[in-house]
C-alpha cells in the first residue's frame, strides 16, 4: 500500500532540519548512542527517536518525543510549530489546542493554529474573539479561507446579510465560487429564505452529469422545506441513475417516503466552515498534498465531529498512509445507523487484514455480504483479500458468487472477470480463465491488464501467437511505463526465441523498475541466450540482492552454477507470475 508523504512533506521540513542543530547543541555521548534510555535524555536523541517513530507513520509517537525534545530546547520555534501540526495531524485534539496556545503565546503565527483556536472560540460561544481571529490568517490558507471564515463567523455573529455580502462579493475565476454559491444557499435556508437558496442553487444542478453529494443534499433539503418533495425525490433519483448504488441517496429517499423531515448537511457556523475545510482537504488531496488534506480534514473534524462522510474519509486517508490503526479508529466512530456505515465496513476490514486480523476481516466479509445479498463489494474484497494470499480456490468462488449478483454487466464489471481468471487460471482451469479473459475485453477492449495477462498466456501456451504478441504490444503502448508490462512483451519475445529483441525490451523493462528480481532474472535469461554470459551472471546476482521469492531464489543459483541448459524449440525458462500479471 502507498505511504503518505507525511514523514517527508513539507510540513516537516522543519523538522528534518533540525537533526543538524540539535545534534550541535547536545551532541550523543557514548552511551546515549548505545541505549535508548539515555537517547531519550538528549536533544539529539529525544528527536532522533521522534524521527523514527514518524518514518514508521507514528504521529502520536512522534509528537510525543518531539515533545519531550522541545522541553531540552523550549527556544526552538520550528519544533514548537512541527510538534502542533504532528499533535493536530494524529488527531490529538487536546493536544494540538495546547500546542496552538504555546504558538501563540510566542507570537508565532501558523494559519493551522490560528484555525483551531477560530474553532475552538465558536466551540465554546466565544463569537467575538472569532470573529476577532478570522482576519488574522495571512498565508495560504487564510487566502483560500478567508471569506469563508468572515462569512461564517459573521453568521454566528447573527449578521446574515453581512455573510452573504462577504461570499458574493468575492471574485469569480479563482474556482471557488460555486463552494460559495453552495454556503451562500445554505445561510439563506438557515435564514428562512428557501426560495432565495433554491434561486442560487439551480444553476450548479444544470446539466446531466454527477453532482457533488453534498450540493444534492441541500438542494433536496430546500424542496422539502418548499413543500415539494417530489421534486427532492425526482433530483435524488436522477443523481442514482448516474452513479449507481449510494446509500445516502437511498437513506434520503426513504426518509421521504416516511414523510421525516431532509437534513442539511450542516446547519450552523462550526458545520459551515467544517464543510469549508473538508472541501479544501478533498482539493489538497487530489492533488496528492495528503499531508495538508489530512491536517486539514482534522480541523474540520474538530469543527464537525459527528459528520460520518468526514469520519469515512480520515480513515481512507489513515488507511491510504499505511496506518490502520488510525484508520479504525475514525470509522469505528461510524454508527451502525449511518448510511455511510457500509462503506465503512469494507474499509475496517481492510484495516484488520493490514494489522494482520486476518481471519477477523474475512470473518466480516462474508457476514457483509450474507446482510447486503443484492450488493457484489464485499464479496469481491473478499476474494481479492484471498487472492493477495494465493487462496485461488476460494478466491474464485467469491468472485462466482459476485457474478451470480450481477443481472447486467457494464465496463467497469471487466475488473471482476480479471480477477476472477487470473484464480481459474492458477488453479489449472485455462478454458474457464481464456473466457473471462475475452469477456473482459468485450467490457473494455483496450484495458492494458487484461490484454497483457491473457497476451502473454497464449505466447507462454504456444498458441494464437500473432493475436497474444499483438495484445501486448497494445499494453505496452498503453502502459509505456510500467516496467511489468514492459517485461511481459520481452519474455513473450523470449519465449518465441527471439533473444535480441528480448534483451531490448527487458533492459527497458529494468530502466522502469530496476530493483524487481523477477525482470533483473529475465533479463540475465535474456542474456545468457543471446550468448552474453557474463552479464547474464550479474544479472542474476542482481536478482539475489532483491530478494526474490524462494522458488525463484533457488532456480536463479542453479543458473549461477550451471548455467541455462541447451534451448529447446523455442523458449527456455518457465514462466513466472510477473511476467503474466505485471508482479
Amino acid at each position: 500500500m502507498r505511504r503518505a508523504a507525511l514523514g517527508t512533506s513539507a510540513l516537516m521540513a522543519g523538522v528534518l532540519m533540525l537533526a543538524a542543530c540539535g545534534a550541535a547543541s547536545a551532541p550523543l555521548d557514548a552511551d546515549a548512542r548505545t541505549t535508548t534510555a539515555t537517547l531519550g535524555t538528549t536533544f539529539a536523541g529525544t528527536y532522533l527517536m521522534g524521527q523514527f517513530a514518524l518514518d514508521e507513520g507514528d504521529l502520536g509517537q512522534a509528537a510525543g518525543d518531539f515533545t519531550k525534545a522541545l522541553r531540552l530546547d523550549p527556544d526552538n520555534a520550528e519544533l514548537r510549530r512541527q510538534v502542533f501540526l504532528l499533535r493536530l495531524a494524529s488527531g490529538d485534539e487536546a493536544g494540538a489546542l495546547d500546542a496552538a496556545r504555546r504558538l501563540l503565546k510566542n507570537d508565532d503565527p501558523v494559519d493551522e493554529a490560528q484555525l483551531l483556536l477560530l474553532l475552538d472560540d465558536l466551540r465554546a460561544g466565544r463569537t467575538e474573539a472569532a470573529k476577532a481571529r478570522s482576519g488574522g490568517l495571512d498565508g495560504t490558507l487564510g487566502r483560500l479561507l478567508g471569506s469563508f471564515l468572515a462569512a461564517w463567523t459573521d453568521h454566528a455573529a447573527g449578521d446574515d446579510a453581512a455573510a452573504l455580502k462577504t461570499l458574493d462579493g468575492q471574485p469569480k475565476d479563482d474556482g471557488l465560487k460555486p463552494v460559495r454559491t453552495y454556503h451562500a444557499a445554505v445561510i439563506e435556508t438557515l435564514a428562512g429564505r428557501p426560495r432565495a437558496a433554491r434561486a442560487r442553487l439551480q444553476p450548479l444542478l444544470e446539466g446531466d452529469e454527477a453532482k457533488p453529494l453534498r450540493l444534492v443534499l441541500t438542494q433536496a433539503a430546500i424542496e422539502a422545506k418548499l413543500g415539494d418533495r417530489e421534486a427532492a425525490r425526482g433530483l435524488v433519483e436522477s443523481q442514482l441513475v448516474l452513479v449507481g448504488d449510494n446509500d445516502v441517496y437511498a437513506d434520503v429517499l426513504e426518509r421521504i417516503e416516511a414523510g421525516k423531515n431532509l437534513p442539511l448537511p450542516f446547519g450552523d457556523a462550526l458545520g459551515g466552515l467544517g464543510d469549508a475545510l473538508f472541501t479544501l482537504a478533498r482539493a489538497f488531496a487530489d492533488q496528492e498534498i495528503d499531508w495538508q488534506g489530512l491536517v486539514l480534514a482534522r480541523l474540520a473534524a474538530f469543527a464537525a465531529p459527528k459528520d460520518d462522510d468526514l469520519r469515512l474519509y480520515i480513515g481512507q486517508s489513515e488507511l491510504a498512509a499505511d496506518r490502520p490503526e488510525a484508520a479504525l479508529d475514525a470509522l469505528g466512530r461510524i454508527g451502525e445507523a449511518s448510511p455511510f456505515h457500509w462503506r465503512a465496513g469494507l474499509l475496517v476490514a481492510e484495516a484488520m487484514a493490514d494489522l494482520g486480523r486476518e481471519d477477523e476481516a474475512l470473518a466480516k466479509l462474508e457476514a457483509m455480504a450474507d446482510e447486503r445479498p443484492e450488493r457484489t463489494e464485499a464479496l469481491v474484497a473478499r476474494g481479492d483479500m484471498l487472492r493477495r494470499d494465493e487462496r485461488w480456490a476460494e478466491a474464485e468462488k467469491d468472485y462466482t458468487a459476485a457474478l451470480t449478483r450481477i443481472d447486467e454487466m457494464t465496463p467497469d464489471d471487466w475488473r471482476l472477470l480479471y480477477a476472477r481468471g487470473i484464480a481459474y487460471e492458477r488453479t489449472g482451469r485455462w478454458p474457464d480463465a481464456e473466457a473471462d479473459f475475452l469477456e473482459a475485453l468485450e467490457l473494455q477492449p483496450d484495458q492494458p491488464y487484461v490484454l497483457n495477462y491473457l497476451g502473454y498466456s497464449w505466447v507462454d501456451k504456444g498458441v494464437h501467437l500473432k493475436r497474444g504478441l499483438d495484445m501486448l504490444e497494445r499494453a505496452v503502448e498503453l502502459r509505456p511505463d510500467d516496467g511489468f508490462v514492459v517485461d511481459s512483451l520481452g519474455w513473450a519475445h523470449y519465449r518465441l526465441g527471439r533473444y535480441e529483441e528480448a534483451v531490448q525490451e527487458l533492459e527497458h523493462a529494468l530502466e522502469l523498475e530496476p530493483g524487481d528480481p523477477v525482470i533483473n532474472d529475465h533479463l540475465g535469461d535474456a542474456y545468457w541466450r543471446a550468448g552474453r554470459e557474463r552479464e547474464a551472471h550479474f544479472q542474476w546476482e542482481r536478482s539475489l540482492v532483491f530478494k526474490p521469492e524462494p522458488e525463484i531464489a533457488a532456480e536463479v543459483r542453479t543458473k549461477l552454477a550451471q548455467g541455462l541448459p541447451a534451448a529447446a524449440s523455442p523458449g527456455g525458462a518457465a514462466p513466472t507470475k510477473a511476467a503474466k500479471d505485471g508482479g
